[in-house]
C-alpha cells in the first residue's frame, strides 16, 4: 500500500513539474494576415508586403506585443503615418520597411517600447516622430530620404536613440525640441542631411546627453543647439559639414567634452551669444575659419563667462581661438594653438583681463602660427 501511494505521489509531482515548465515557455508568434489600417492587438509576423495604403498603415493597439515585418515593406501614398504607437507600453516593432507615407512612425503617449532594425525611407514628413513619450529605445534603424527630420522628439524624455544610420533627410538628422529632456543620443551616424546632423532647440530642452555620434557632410552644422541649457556633448566627431562642427546660439551652461571637429566649412566650435558653457579637451583642425570662436549674437547678446580648458586648435585657416570685441569673463586655461594661418589666440576685447583684454588666459600654449602667437601679445607662449 505504501509503495502504491508513493508511486501515485511521484506521478502527481512529475505532472505538476511538466505543467509548470510549459507555463513558462514562450508563446509562439503566429503569422497573421493584416490589411492597411489594421490595429494590431496580438504579436504578429507579416508574411507579405502591405500597400500601397491610401490612408494609414498599421496601428499598434496593445501593450507587450511585437510586430515583426520579417523584412516586408509597408508602403503608403504620402498621407498619414506608416506605423502608429499611441498610448502603448512595452511594444516592439522590428524588421519593417516603411516608405511613402507622411511620417514613417508616429509615436505618442507611449513608453518602454522599442523600434529596432527598421528601414524608414522616402516619407514626405518625419522618419520617426515622437511626442509626449518616455523611456523608449530607437536602435539600429536606417532613416533616409525623408522630407523632414530623420528623428523628431517633442515633449519627450528619457528616450535612447542609439546605433542608427540617419542620412539624406530634408531637415535635421535628429531634432530634439519643445521641452524634451534627459534623452540619450549615442553612437549614431548622421550624414548628408539638409539641416544639422543633430540639433537641440528651444526652451525646456535640457539634460540631454549627445555622445559618441559621428556627423559628416550635413548641409549646415554637425551639431547644433539653440536657446537650450544644461546639455552635454561628449566624444562626438563632426567632419566636413557645410557650416560649423559644433554650433551654439544663445545657449548656456552646456558641456562640450572630448569632441573632435575636422575640416568643417566654418569654425570647428562656435558660441554665439552663449555664456557659462564649458569646453574641455576638444580638438578643432583644418577648419575654414578659426578653430574656436566666441561671438556676439545679432541682438547684442555677448558670449561671456565660458570656460575653455585643454582644447587643441591646429591647422585652421584663420586663428586657433577667436574672441570678439564684446566678450568678457571667459577663462582660457592650458589650451594649445598651433600651425594656424593667422594667430594662435586673437582677442578683440578690452578690459582688465590678461594683456588688456576682458578675458583671462593661463598656461595657454602657442607655436607655429602664421602671423603671431597671439593678438594682443602675451596671451600664450612660447610664440609671441
Amino acid at each position: 500500500m505504501y509503495r502504491r501511494l508513493t508511486r501515485i505521489s511521484y506521478a502527481i509531482l512529475l505532472l505538476a513539474t511538466i505543467l509548470g515548465t510549459l507555463a513558462f515557455l514562450p508563446v509562439p508568434v503566429s503569422a497573421t494576415t493584416v490589411v492597411c489600417g489594421s490595429t494590431i492587438t496580438a504579436s504578429t509576423t507579416l508574411t507579405a508586403d502591405l500597400g500601397p495604403c491610401s490612408g494609414s498603415g498599421l496601428t499598434i493597439g496593445a501593450n507587450n506585443i511585437v510586430l515583426n515585418c520579417a523584412g516586408h515593406t509597408i508602403s503608403g501614398t504620402a498621407v498619414n503615418g506608416g506605423i502608429y504607437l499611441t498610448g502603448v507600453t512595452k511594444a516592439k516593432v522590428e524588421n519593417c520597411k516603411v516608405t511613402l507615407f507622411g511620417d514613417g512612425f508616429d509615436i505618442s503617449g507611449s513608453s518602454y517600447s522599442t523600434l529596432i532594425g527598421n528601414t524608414v525611407t522616402g516619407n514626405t514628413g518625419f522618419g520617426i516622430m515622437m511626442q509626449g513619450s518616455s523611456y523608449n529605445t530607437i536602435t539600429r534603424n536606417t532613416l533616409s530620404n525623408n522630407g523632414a527630420n530623420g528623428i523628431y522628439l517633442s515633449g519627450s524624455f528619457y528616450n535612447t536613440i542609439t546605433r542608427n544610420t540617419i542620412s539624406n533627410n530634408g531637415a535635421n538628422g535628429v531634432e530634439i525640441d519643445s521641452s524634451s529632456n534627459n534623452n540619450y543620443v549615442t553612437r549614431n551616424t548622421v550624414n548628408s542631411n539638409s539641416g544639422n546632423g543633430i540639433n537641440l532647440d528651444g526652451g525646456g530642452v535640457y539634460g540631454n546627453i549627445i555622445s559618441r555620434n559621428v556627423a559628416y557632410n550635413n548641409e549646415y552644422n554637425g551639431f547644433g543647439i539653440g536657446s537650450s541649457s544644461g546639455n552635454s556633448f561628449i566624444g562626438n566627431t563632426a567632419t566636413s559639414n557645410g557650416g560649423y562642427g559644433f554650433f551654439a546660439y544663445e545657449s548656456s551652461s552646456n558641456n562640450y567634452i572630448g569632441n573632435i571637429a575636422i575640416s568643417n566649412n566654418n569654425a570647428g566650435f562656435v558660441l554665439i551669444g552663449s555664456s557659462y558653457n564649458t569646453l574641455i579637451g576638444n580638438k578643432a583642425s583644418n577648419s575654414g575659419w578659426s578653430g574656436f570662436e566666441l561671438f556676439t549674437a545679432s541682438d547684442g547678446t555677448p558670449s561671456n563667462a565660458n570656460t575653455l580648458g585643454m582644447n587643441i586648435a591646429t591647422r585652421n585657416a584663420q586663428s586657433g581661438f577667436f574672441l570678439d570685441w564684446s566678450t568678457s569673463g571667459n577663462k582660457l586655461t592650458s589650451n594649445i594653438a598651433s600651425s594656424n594661418t593667422q594667430y594662435g589666440y586673437y582677442d578683440q576685447s578690452a578690459g582688465s583681463g590678461t594683456a588688456g583684454t576682458a578675458n583671462f588666459y593661463k598656461g595657454d600654449i602657442c607655436w607655429g602660427n602664421g602671423v603671431a602667437g597671439s593678438s594682443p601679445s602675451g596671451l600664450g607662449s612660447p610664440q609671441a
